[in-house]
């Protein structure tokens, strides 16, 4: 698929089953990920579309899902996106959004 590109500054709903190419470049991104109708599997990938998330962030919230970092860690957000250059894939498992990378 097609990376969306989304400009900051900027508040926006992300969608499953979608890649973002967030540019921060002029400012902060806050994201809300999707809470409805989720099936286990479904993914968000986001990656810096600017170089800039070390600059202004990307946050993301979930209104009641929590977030699994890679060593196990639960949080219930938000996630802030800061460092640059990179791609962070988001999956949901049936019970929280899993960050992969």
């Amino acid at each position: 698929p097609v990376f969306a590109q989304v400009d900051g500054p900027l508040t926006t709903q992300l969608v499953v089953n979608k890649r973002y190419l967030i540019n921060t470049t002029n400012g902060v991104v806050n994201a809300t990920m999707p809470i409805v109708n989720l099936t286990i599997g479904d993914s968000i990938e986001i990656a810096d579309g600017g170089q800039n998330w070390n600059i202004n962030n990307v946050i993301l919230t979930s209104a009641s899902h929590q977030f699994k970092d890679a060593i196990g860690n639960i949080d219930d957000g938000p996630v802030n996106l800061d460092v640059s250059g990179v791609t962070v894939m988001f999956l949901w498992t049936g019970s929280y959004w899993r960050i992969i990378s």
